[in-house]
C-alpha cells in the first residue's frame, strides 16, 4: 500500500499526506473510500481521491457550515442534513438545545460505518438521541418530505462529481424550498472558489433561482484546496448577518473556530470573489 497520498486540484497542483497507516481503500456502490492514519493531520477520510475532513481540522467545516444557519433562525426545532455521513454536521447541530429532531440522510452507508470505526470525533454525531441516521438518496428524500416540516436544512455533500451532482442545482432546492417553514434556511458547502469557480456561481445560481434571500460566506480550511472554502446560504426570510448574540455567544463557547465576529466576517467576501461568482451582476 502506498505510503503517501495526493490530492491533485484540477489537475494543477496538489495537496499530500505521509501515510502512517491505511484503514480503508474500496470501491463503495457510489464511489471510492479511502481512510488513513495520516503523520500530521490525524485520520483521513477521502471520497473519490478527494480530501473529505481530516481529524486536524474538521471542525472548521461543520462547525462553520452548521452554527451560521442554526443561530440566525430565531427556534430551529426539525433539522435536515443531506449527507453529512461521517457526523460532524450532527454533532455540532445538537450542541442548540432548542433542537428536537435530527433527520441526516446519507447515500453511502459505507461512508458512515467507516467514519463510525475510524473517526469517532465526528461520528459520535450519529449516537445523540435526537439523530436519526437513514442510508438512502437525499434528493429523494427531499422530494419526498412534507410541505413545511423543516426549520434548517443543511446540505453536507461530497464534491459536485458521483452522488453529489444532483445537490447543485435549482431542481433540488425548489424541493428544499417547498420542504421548509416560513423562516427556513438552507446552507450547502459550496466548493474551493479559486479552484471551482464554476461550481461556486453555478450553485450560488441554483439557490437565486428560488430563493429571495442568498450570500456566499467563507472559511479558511487549512487541507481544502487553496485553503479558502466557500459555503452558500439561501432564507425565505431571514438575513445571515442577524443572528442571536446570545445564543452565539453559548456556541461560541464550546466551539474551535466560530464566534460571533467570524460569524460576520464570514460574509465580507474579496474583490476577486465577488468578481469571480457574479456578485455585481443584476
Amino acid at each position: 500500500m502506498k505510503q503517501e497520498y495526493r490530492e491533485v486540484y484540477e489537475n494543477m497542483s496538489f495537496f499530500g499526506f505521509t501515510v502512517e497507516e491505511w484503514f480503508v481503500n474500496t470501491q463503495s456502490s457510489f464511489q471510492k473510500i479511502e481512510c488513513f492514519r495520516s503523520k500530521s493531520h490525524g485520520v483521513v477520510l477521502a471520497l473519490d481521491g478527494l480530501i473529505q475532513l481530516t481529524e486536524q481540522d474538521e471542525f472548521i467545516y461543520h462547525e462553520m457550515l452548521v452554527h451560521i444557519p442554526m443561530l440566525v433562525h430565531p427556534n430551529p426545532k426539525n433539522v435536515l442534513i443531506i449527507g453529512g455521513g461521517d457526523g460532524g454536521s450532527a454533532r455540532e447541530v445538537c450542541l442548540h438545545t432548542c433542537v428536537e429532531r435530527v433527520d441526516m440522510c446519507e447515500i453511502d452507508g459505507q461512508v458512515i460505518e467507516t467514519c463510525k470505526q475510524y473517526l469517532k470525533c465526528t461520528a459520535t454525531g450519529m449516537n445523540h438521541p435526537k439523530v436519526n441516521v437513514m442510508v438512502g438518496d437525499g434528493i429523494e428524500f427531499v422530494k419526498q418530505a412534507k410541505d413545511n416540516s423543516y426549520d434548517v436544512v443543511i446540505v453536507d455533500s461530497s464534491d459536485p462529481v458521483g452522488p453529489g451532482v444532483g445537490l447543485f442545482n435549482s431542481i433540488f432546492y425548489r424541493d428544499v424550498f417547498r420542504i421548509l417553514t416560513t423562516n427556513g434556511i438552507v446552507v450547502a458547502q459550496g466548493e474551493s472558489p479559486f479552484y471551482q469557480i464554476a461550481a461556486v456561481r453555478n450553485l450560488r445560481k441554483a439557490m437565486q433561482e428560488v430563493f429571495p434571500i442568498t450570500a456566499t460566506y467563507l472559511a479558511n480550511i487549512p487541507t481544502y484546496p487553496s485553503g479558502l472554502w466557500s459555503f452558500a446560504y439561501a432564507a425565505k426570510t431571514l438575513s445571515p448577518k442577524q443572528f442571536s448574540q446570545q445564543r452565539a455567544s453559548l456556541i461560541a463557547s464550546q466551539c474551535k473556530y466560530y464566534n460571533e465576529e467570524i460569524h460576520l466576517a464570514s460574509f465580507v467576501l474579496p474583490n476577486l470573489v465577488k468578481k469571480s461568482i457574479g456578485m455585481n451582476e443584476k
